[in-house]
C-alpha cells in the first residue's frame, strides 16, 4: 500500500492491484505446461497429444463443444489443433472493451 501511495497511483487502479493480490493469495495457481521440468524431454507429437486432452476435457461440459466431441472428436481435434491457443490472464486484467470489435471466442 505505500509504495502505491508512493507512486501516486489512482484509486481505481490501486483497488485492481489489491483485488488481483487478494486473489492469488486465496487461490492455488494451477501449474501450467511451461513449469513442468521434464515436459521438454517429451516429443512433440506427445505434446501436442496431451494439449488436446486437456483441451477436450476442458470444452467438453459446454453442451455444443461436448456433442460435437461424442459426434466426431476427429473434426473437433482438428478445429482444437488449428484454431485455439492459450492465453494466460490475471484476474483485474482486461480481456476485452466494450464497443471494440470482436475477433475471439473465450472460454475462460
Amino acid at each position: 500500500h505505500d509504495f502505491l501511495v508512493q507512486e501516486k497511483a489512482s484509486k481505481l487502479l490501486t483497488r485492481a492491484i489489491r483485488v488481483q493480490i487478494k486473489y492469488v493469495l486465496r487461490h492455488t495457481q494451477k501449474l501450467r505446461a511451461n513449469q513442468v521440468e521434464f515436459l521438454p524431454l517429451v516429443s512433440a507429437s506427445l505434446k501436442n497429444a496431451l494439449n488436446i486432452q486437456v483441451r477436450v476435457m476442458q470444452l467438453a461440459p459446454h453442451p455444443f463443444l461436448g456433442a460435437w466431441a461424442h459426434i466426431d472428436s476427429a473434426c473437433l481435434v482438428s478445429f482444437l489443433h488449428d484454431t485455439m491457443t492459450d492465453m494466460h490472464i490475471s484476474v483485474g486484467d482486461a480481456l476485452f472493451f466494450e464497443d471494440e470489435p470482436g475477433t475471439s471466442m473465450f472460454f475462460v
